[in-house]
């Protein structure tokens, strides 16, 4: 594991904190709040418009939601349709988001 990379996630995941539940530390996903998010991303249905948004991040980011469909993949997809839903972040956010959240090769 590349701790000093873990770290500086760890911190560029702080931006994030303005949002309830969200995982800022992807290492250490309380399994409920990883399933609080699989249920949101499976019970949540994005508009046209808000489906542009996530296509534009999934183009952007280096790591999407994550490289495999796991569970820390349809966690981010949760979160990432929370994030579209609210309005308050863009799909370069949440590209960001995604990239300092990645676990995979840790």
């Amino acid at each position: 594991m590349d701790t000093k990379a873990y770290h500086e996630n760890l911190q560029k995941l702080q931006a994030y904190k303005s949002m309830p539940d969200i995982p800022l530390d992807p290492m250490h996903t309380p399994v409920a709040m990883a399933k609080m998010w699989i249920d949101y991303d499976k019970n949540t249905t994005l508009t046209g418009t808000e489906q542009k948004v996530y296509n534009d991040a999934y183009a952007i980011s280096k790591e999407k939601p994550c490289c495999c469909k796991c569970w820390h993949y349809f966690t981010n997809e949760g979160v990432a349709k929370k994030m579209i839903k609210d309005g308050k972040f863009d799909a370069q956010q949440i590209a960001g988001y995604w990239d300092a959240s990645d676990i995979c090769g840790a």
